[in-house]
């Protein structure tokens, strides 16, 4: 089974954060981007992370219970 990530940086700050590391995220995992030019609601982040294993989250990205209960 080939895990899932989701990492939920938005475009502008995945290269300073993940620049390096990213490909090699995807050696070892199928990797799902944040899909917004923004940060996520968390209705956005639901939908966005389903089916992944692997949550990678930006500081900014909102954790409330709603996410954990999804």
């Amino acid at each position: 089974m080939i895990m899932r990530a989701f990492v939920t940086h938005n475009p502008e700050d995945l290269d300073a954060y993940y620049g390096r590391a990213l490909p090699k995220l995807r050696e070892i995992a199928e990797v799902v981007l944040n899909p917004i030019d923004r940060d996520l609601t968390t209705p956005e982040f639901i939908e966005a992370a389903a089916g992944c294993q692997v949550i990678i989250a930006h500081r900014a990205t909102p954790g409330d219970a709603a996410i954990f209960r999804a």
